[in-house]
């Protein structure tokens, strides 16, 4: 059973402190699983950078650890990629930004030809766009493609079929201001067999041994993928342990070896969920049993599903603390108007009442990023570091909205 460090603490007195519902991350231990990719990476081969998914949990002052950590960014947006200039501004250094995504902006693109910054190019406009913008701007762009393996996760990036290199080979003599150095994939998500990984790194060993240039590869992103601790509603499991990094690194890098012997590239990882996933939980209390059998328990709690999105796929384990001993299936409900709002089913809890509180385990990544303001404003944050609790981030107030509206003349 993964245990994480709020398990340890009095809930009560954290709610009474921060309130509830309220997020909670533990920093250190996100810090620490970072430091455990890089390190294990980095024993098979050298240079592998580890560049955080902002998407999948932009909160700054855990990206801020991550960078001091050492992280690079990995961004999909303009409003991403200004987060990572804030976070050079904070470290009064350059990061090193992975811009990815479908939707780049002339203005990413410009401000990211002039800083340097590894652009994976995701379909074919994009080429031309490059090209104009790095002439107007008078710097040579150096660029990474983005490809995809396989028949499940194929709308970003290029098909790596026989078609792919006399393409790239195309575009690269058709443009003069950019130069095809990297290759980029993702290949899935909430990935737990290193199998997986392994045949994808097959597979790409066998397109890169075909690589069309004089110049080598300068860069491989192998993207990120790897799984967290919560299982999704259809796994005959209540929680998942945590992906082991070292047999996903073997499973990367041995099927590469020749590939990184002949051309010495760096290797660009991009955790998100593996990274996020286990080390945040939402403190939340229960409002009322709506109905308590000698087998089941239907509570309703003061968290929706507004602020954890994510429950809708996956089943989040749950943690919570009572004096009685006796333990039933139980489903949650949140406080929304909505039918919908169901946040976990044939979960084996305690017998709980108005008043006591639940931990929510396993929803570190993406609940930040798509939680929504309906019917109840988004909780707080708050992480756990060097043995203290500190704000992330208040709760939403009707005043953060108010600010932004507008009345009609």
């Amino acid at each position: 059973m993964f245990h994480t460090a709020f398990e340890g603490m009095n809930l009560n007195a954290i709610a009474d402190e921060f309130g509830s519902p309220v997020y909670l991350y533990d920093i250190n231990a996100i810090v620490k699983r970072y430091h455990e990719i890089h390190r294990l990476f980095n024993t098979l081969y050298s240079p592998v950078h580890v560049a955080v998914s902002y998407k999948t949990c932009p909160l700054l002052g855990i990206l801020l650890a991550l960078h001091q950590a050492g992280a690079k960014a990995e961004v999909v947006s303009d409003y991403e990629f200004d987060i990572a200039q804030l976070m050079q501004q904070q470290l009064s250094r350059h990061l090193g930004t992975i811009v990815n995504g479908p939707h780049k902006t002339d203005r990413l693109l410009r401000q990211a030809i002039l800083d340097g910054e590894r652009i994976h190019v995701d379909h074919h406009d994009e080429f031309a766009r490059i090209e104009g913008i790095a002439k107007a701007v008078n710097k040579k762009a150096y660029i990474g493609v983005r490809i995809s393996l396989g028949e499940h996760w194929n709308r970003f990036g290029f098909p790596a079929g026989d078609d792919f290199w006399p393409l790239c080979e195309t575009l690269q003599s058709r443009y003069a201001w950019l130069q095809i150095e990297g290759i980029h994939l993702h290949i899935g998500t909430a990935i737990r067999s290193p199998d997986t990984f392994r045949e994808a790194s097959q597979t790409l060993a066998k397109l890169l041994q075909s690589w069309p240039f004089q110049w080598p590869l300068k860069w491989l992103d192998l993207g990120g993928g790897l799984a967290g601790i919560s299982p999704k509603w259809e796994d005959a499991t209540q929680v998942y342990s945590l992906p082991s990094i070292e047999d996903y690194a073997l499973a990367w890098m041995q099927p590469l070896a020749d590939i990184l012997e002949r051309h010495k590239p760096e290797i660009i990882l991009e955790p998100g969920r593996t990274l996020f996933e286990p080390f945040g939980s939402l403190l939340s209390k229960v409002i009322t049993c709506r109905e308590r059998s000698a087998a089941q328990q239907t509570l309703v709690i003061d968290a929706g599903i507004n602020a954890l999105p994510t429950a809708r796929v996956y089943r989040h384990p749950i943690h919570a603390e009572s004096s009685k001993a006796a333990h039933l299936s139980t489903k949650i409900y949140g406080p929304l108007c909505l039918q919908a709002d169901t946040l976990a089913d044939d979960c084996l809890l305690p017998t709980l009442d108005g008043g006591d509180f639940i931990l929510i385990k396993g929803i570190g990544a993406y609940n930040q990023s798509r939680s929504v303001p309906f019917i109840q404003l988004r909780p707080g944050v708050v992480g756990l570091l060097d043995e203290q609790l500190h704000w992330l981030r208040k709760p939403e107030t009707l005043s953060d909205h108010l600010h932004l509206e507008r009345w009609p003349h």
